[in-house]
């Protein structure tokens, strides 16, 4: 009888792996389906300057996940650029310069970049961003805004996230790139309620 129930047990255990592997092999392939035809965009550490870097950190991680939140794209693991920043020696002096920045994004099989800057100005924070084609290095768009402090622009993120994106149309991994119509558009934003406005975001289009 014993070992009738450790068998028993045995043949249970092994449905059950079964069962789970057949469900990992599905959701793969799911996610690969979900991904297929996306083009790859490798989020830039952001060049900031006289800023907190644990704030930067913050900035950065939620800047990256709005990007991968908004569905069009595969964004490229941070850990896979710390990597390939250690082989190129990477400086972070380099991430505001675009030739190099589409150079890691190449190597890292990236179709397109972020490059983000963040720099007070006036007691308030300066923050400037674009998308480059890793090819062509062909400025996809550009998104660019002056906040009062660190938190009036962590919660503009989303917003500036969606209007840098927002503008293009549709994206091939080959890098032949479609955007809107070549003329600017601009969104203005009030951190506050008084008459001046304390923050703007705007977007452009090449």
């Amino acid at each position: 009888n014993i070992l009738e129930q450790k068998y028993k047990g045995d043949i249970k255990m092994r449905k059950l792996t079964l069962i789970l592997a057949v469900l990992l092999c599905v959701a793969n392939i799911l996610t690969a389906q979900e991904t297929k035809g996306k083009p790859t965009i490798l989020v830039i550490p952001f060049d900031a300057t006289n800023i907190e870097q644990t704030e930067v950190e913050v900035l950065f991680d939620t800047f990256t996940n709005k990007i991968a939140d908004s569905g069009k794209f595969k964004v490229v693991d941070r850990s896979k650029v710390n990597e390939i920043k250690k082989q190129h020696e990477f400086q972070n002096s380099d991430w505001s310069n675009d030739e190099k920045a589409a150079k890691l994004g190449n190597a890292l099989n990236a179709n397109m970049v972020v490059v983000g800057k963040l720099m007070p100005f006036q007691k308030k924070i300066n923050a400037s961003f674009r998308i480059l084609d890793v090819n062509t290095m062909e400025i996809v768009s550009t998104a660019d805004g002056v906040f009062d402090d660190i938190s009036v622009f962590f919660k503009k993120i989303p917003e500036i996230v969606k209007k840098l994106t927002g503008e293009i149309k549709s994206i091939s991994t080959t890098s032949n790139i479609t955007t809107s119509k070549p003329e600017s558009s601009s969104v203005s934003t009030n951190a506050s309620t008084s008459k001046t406005e304390s923050s703007s975001v705007s977007t452009n289009v090449s």
